[in-house]
């Protein structure tokens, strides 16, 4: 579990939780999480979350980079968007 699919499905829908969809999606939701056999997710406050509110009981691995990750610089973040566009990667 990294984040919770209806949530951003009432995003779509103007934050509306009482969206038909969004209910129907979140239903779906735990009724699939509540079938699966293990569940990971990526924060206490989700795991937390799974139990309490839906009764699924959750790992945590926590997703951070490695450590050979690094922010760009601004120089870097401009080559890289240059390419990017080059490559046709920022076309509409």
């Amino acid at each position: 579990w990294h984040n919770m699919g209806y949530t951003l499905l009432a995003i779509r829908f103007g934050n509306r939780m009482s969206h038909p969809f969004v209910k129907f999606a979140r239903m779906y939701e735990r009724i699939v999480g509540l079938s699966s056999d293990e569940s990971i997710c990526v924060t206490e406050a989700m795991r937390s979350f799974l139990e309490k509110q839906w009764g699924i009981s959750a790992k945590v691995m926590h997703d951070h980079p490695p450590r050979h990750f690094k922010s760009l610089g601004t120089n870097e973040k401009h080559e890289l968007f240059l390419r990017l566009e080059r490559g046709g990667c920022l076309r509409e």
